[in-house]
């Protein structure tokens, strides 16, 4: 059986590389008419067209932890760490779990906030993690990469900073902790 990609079509050896020629029909797509998932090398920018048609990924890993389907998935700067927040109705789901790039390997979970966490964003140096949630707070937490090549994480603040939902964060250019 072949590897199905992103659109669950499947991924052959010898897949056809170029999209067939549309005829009249313009916008319909039917089974027929989606080019193989064969990754194409582009030569100069690629135009949104060619993105769309050849751009899908096999998949390659699972992240298992989360109760519910993803909300916000964001990696530090090292690309080392990778934090991921779900939809969450209580404080028991709305956990922030940090996987290490490469094994895929939870290293542990934040919590902090009581609803799903919208957003977050590790600051310019790694040491910190910004998380903003439903609840209407925001969160610093501490992480701590040891010599022995753990990690390790705390909750630096918690903070209510509005009488709405928080959608978003980023961290100062200039500014460090």
């Amino acid at each position: 059986m072949s590897t199905l990609g992103l659109s669950q079509k499947p991924i052959y050896v010898q897949a056809v590389r170029e999209a067939p020629e549309r005829n009249g029909i313009d916008g319909l797509d039917t089974l027929e008419t989606i080019p193989d998932a064969v990754p194409t090398v582009f030569t100069e920018p690629p135009i949104e067209d060619q993105l769309a048609w050849h751009t899908l990924w096999p998949e390659s890993h699972k992240l298992y932890g989360h109760g519910n389907e993803l909300f916000s998935l964001r990696c530090d700067h090292k690309g080392e760490l990778v934090a991921s927040s779900c939809k969450a109705q209580s404080a028991s789901v709305a956990k922030v779990w940090l996987w290490e790039v490469g094994s895929w390997k939870s290293v542990g979970c934040l919590q902090s906030h009581s609803l799903t966490v919208t957003q977050m964003e590790f600051s310019h140096d790694d040491n910190f993690l910004l998380t903003v949630s439903r609840d209407r707070q925001f969160s610093i937490s501490t992480i701590t990469r040891r010599d022995t090549g753990g990690i390790s994480f705390s909750l630096l603040a918690r903070q209510e900073g509005h009488k709405r939902i928080i959608w978003s964060c980023s961290w100062h250019p200039h500014t460090w902790l």
